[in-house]
């Protein structure tokens, strides 16, 4: 054995496991969609939804939920996506937001699941207009097994209803 040598054979550390998102998957207007698990409090089917009058165009209506008036935004008008026909089964992913007194939900078309996305698969790049862009709902794009899933970013639909 030279001097200064070791017996000792060092390894490589094995990789740090890639940082994840948690997204819930829908369908809005055909197109789907990705928001961050921590955004969504509950998902639930909605079956009865009252309009209100003269209300803004991407609030579909009203419905009841654990007691309390629930405020439904159609996912596809604030997006300004086409909004196709009234699908037979809508669902309202009820929405944790940092504003008080308002129990708020997106509608959607289909919930598919809830998935851990690594990081490096979403593309948080600026959005230039075009279909990612969506109206500025959508702050990136994720290729999930071949599908193009644009990021939503609540803020964007909510900021005009926080003073």
């Amino acid at each position: 054995m030279v001097e200064g040598q070791s017996d000792l054979v060092l390894e490589a550390a094995p990789p740090e496991p890639e940082e994840r998102a948690r997204l819930v998957l829908l369908r809005a207007s055909g197109e789907w969609y990705a928001l961050e698990l921590a955004a969504a409090r509950e998902i639930h089917p909605v079956e009865r939804i009252t309009r209100v009058p003269n209300a803004p165009p991407e609030v579909r209506g009203i419905t009841t939920w654990r007691g309390k008036i629930l405020v439904l935004y159609d996912l596809s008008r604030c997006l300004g996506a086409p909004v196709s026909a009234v699908p037979a089964e809508r669902f309202a992913v009820i929405l944790d937001l940092p504003i008080p007194n308002l129990d708020a939900a997106l509608l959607v078309e289909e919930v598919a699941e809830i998935r851990a996305v690594p990081l490096s698969q979403i593309d948080l790049g600026p959005m230039l207009g075009g279909e990612g862009s969506r109206g500025g709902g959508v702050k990136g794009l994720a290729d999930l097994d071949g599908v193009q899933v644009g990021i939503l970013d609540l803020g964007k639909f909510f900021t005009h209803l926080v003073a």
